[in-house]
């Protein structure tokens, strides 16, 4: 079916489409959504209270807010960003998209299982050791995406006469199982020219960690 008015209200929404789906299209939901059987299609800016998924959404727009229950969300926008400190209870599927954690704070997208492959961007501080840097935290089993790093904002250290370390950092922390991350050679030669940092070898990418070399 298909959603063109607006539902409000201090109650609930179910959505239980059986086998078939619910999209809302015109229409928005205020209240609380549980998603109970089937799928739900719509731009997440149109749900305006919880999300609970028991089933399928297919979720367009940008990550703003959590969604709990044990189905899985499917992301249907190009570039989809996730606002600080986001968390999925279910399965993301990442469905060829592109997940942007890159602005201005650090932030930790926690999933339970990561499916689908798509690219990633994200911030990363290899200014000192300890540097911070955005991350995917998945608590469950059974992850298997391929995450193609597009986009990198590095923060290089100063470049100091006989100082020499490498900046180590886990994208994909808790159990990632199949996940991994890649580095396209156009971020890679971002940072391969610069003075105060190079990449050597194979301590660019060590299954789900960003490795730099700082000079």
């Amino acid at each position: 079916g298909r959603l063109t008015t607006a539902i409000t209200g201090a109650g609930s929404t179910e959505i239980s489409a059986g086998e078939g789906s619910v999209e809302i299209g015109a229409g928005s939901v205020a209240n609380n959504v549980t998603i109970t059987s089937g799928t739900l299609i719509s731009d997440i800016s149109k749900l305006g209270g919880t999300i609970t998924n028991n089933a399928a959404f297919n979720m367009s727009g940008d990550l703003t807010k959590n969604i709990s229950g044990t189905g899985t969300t499917k992301l249907q926008s190009t570039n989809v960003a996730v606002a600080e400190n986001r968390t999925i209870e279910g399965t993301l599927d990442v469905n060829g998209k592109t997940i942007s954690m890159k602005d201005s704070a650090y932030e930790i997208l926690t999933v339970v299982k990561l499916t689908g492959n798509g690219n990633l961007k994200l911030n990363a501080d290899a200014s000192t050791l300890s540097g911070n840097a955005d991350t995917i935290n998945i608590t469950g089993a059974g992850s298997d995406s391929v995450l193609t790093i597009t986009d990198l904002n590095l923060t290089t250290p100063a470049s100091v006469a006989g100082d020499s370390y490498t900046y180590t950092k886990q994208i994909l922390t808790g159990t990632p199982g199949s996940a991994r991350i890649v580095l396209t050679q156009d971020v890679i030669n971002q940072y391969a020219s610069s003075t105060a940092i190079q990449r050597t070898g194979t301590d660019t990418l060590n299954t789900n960690t960003i490795n730099w070399n700082a000079n």
